[in-house]
């Protein structure tokens, strides 16, 4: 294989499905970092940025490189018209969104996702987590993927904002369908994505939000000034639309990959169980190994040497993480899972647009893990399947197991 045969292969999900990946991104990091790639299949002719350091620098310039057209490579290259842009809310959603606007969205949102703030949903994480494992408990078997992870990444988040449980399925159909929380299915092709029902629901409970506030985080959230300004309902529509989607469907993923790695390794299992301060290292080396965002898209601002290549304004720079996560200049032994490395890699993104709820998912995951190893053995009741719809991504779309008591 020479980095001539794999232009065609970055984009198709395909070739995720086996490690032949990883040698294809070893040869590229080796060989051409910065790649023109023409994929006719695609639709759009973009650079591939590999190494972890040029991924990094592609998401820390803000000011060269611009988020205008997407945050990830989008599953259509085709440009969407002002009135599309506003419809579907990227003319305010922070992904979208460029310096200085993106901050004036952005910082007020901050504390309520600082560290500090989320480790104040501690006792939430661990009650709601309980009552599922007293389930499992009770059923001795799960389908992992759409069961226990879906059900953590729903009830710690959807309780915190204030979503009324019988709304629940609707969100999270609505973010299954709405495309853009890597959602995995067993198609062959890329699913199609409607955003409307998340955006339409999204739209009833700003509005109610802003009519009758209650004592939640939504109430909180859709009174947020903006440049001292009331939220519009467009605004707060937005914003509610992107908190569903970051946070129920990338944790269910990570979750349940995580617990496939642990499963499939289980000396790193035996090492946790013996050594739980390793529990914030071993999530992050999951969330290293998940790269749930496998690409990342910006725009050049303007003309530029970027690693030896000759860049020109306005074309497509794509950071594959899944390649910058194991990267052999950054990470020793890079595809081993190793609960004792301490760093996520690249996962959550850097700079501005450095992932609003990673301390959020960080805290679903250790608290998920901790009361499952603890309380179980976990086995395999069948093979994984895979999703197929997100390249790059490992993507579980079914994995059932069963649970036995260790104690």
């Amino acid at each position: 294989m020479t980095v001539d045969d794999l232009d065609d292969k970055l984009l198709d999900p395909q070739w995720y499905r086996n490690d032949d990946y990883l040698e294809g991104f070893r040869r590229l990091r080796n060989d051409d970092p910065v790649r023109w790639v023409d994929d006719p299949l695609y639709g759009k002719s973009f650079w591939a940025i590999t190494r972890f350091d040029d991924v990094e620098e592609l998401l820390l310039n803000d000011r060269d490189y611009s988020n205008r057209w997407d945050t990830h490579l989008p599953k259509s290259p085709k440009r969407l018209t002002p009135e599309e842009r506003f419809s579907q809310g990227f003319d305010v959603l922070m992904p979208f969104l460029d310096n200085p606007t993106h901050d004036v969205y952005r910082r007020p949102l901050n504390r309520h996702f600082s560290k500090p703030a989320i480790g104040k949903l501690r006792q939430l994480a661990e009650t709601t987590v309980d009552g599922i494992v007293d389930d499992l408990a009770n059923r001795g078997q799960d389908e992992i993927v759409n069961g226990l992870a879906l059900s953590v990444a729903t009830q710690v988040v959807l309780n915190w904002y204030g979503v009324p449980h019988e709304d629940w399925a609707r969100v999270q159909e609505g973010v299954h369908t709405s495309g853009r929380g890597f959602a995995p299915t067993t198609e062959a092709a890329y699913s199609g994505s409607d955003h409307s029902p998340l955006w339409n629901y999204a739209q009833d409970l700003a509005q109610e939000r802003m009519e009758k506030p209650k004592d939640d985080f939504l109430s909180v959230l859709v009174q947020t000034k903006i440049d001292g300004d009331p939220m519009s309902l467009h605004e707060a529509t937005a914003t509610i639309f992107i908190l569903f989607e970051g946070a129920l469907g990338n944790t269910r993923n990570a979750l349940s990959y995580g617990l496939w790695l642990f499963m499939t390794n289980p000396d790193q299992l035996a090492l946790l169980r013996e050594n739980p301060e390793l529990m914030n290292s071993a999530t992050d080396e999951v969330l290293r190994h998940a790269s749930n965002s496998p690409t990342r898209l910006r725009i050049a601002n303007r003309d530029m040497d970027f690693g030896g290549k000759e860049i020109r304004s306005g074309d497509w720079m794509v950071g594959f993480t899944k390649s910058a996560n194991f990267d052999e200049r950054r990470f020793e032994n890079p595809t081993a899972f190793d609960i004792t490395r301490g760093e996520s890699g690249i996962t959550f993104g850097a700079g501005v647009h450095n992932c609003l709820g990673r301390h959020l998912a960080r805290l679903e995951m250790a608290t998920a893990f901790k009361k499952i190893f603890d309380r179980f053995d976990v086995e395999f009741a069948e093979e994984p399947v895979w999703g197929n719809d997100s390249p790059g991504a490992n993507l579980l779309a079914r994995m059932p197991v069963t649970f036995t008591s260790r104690h």
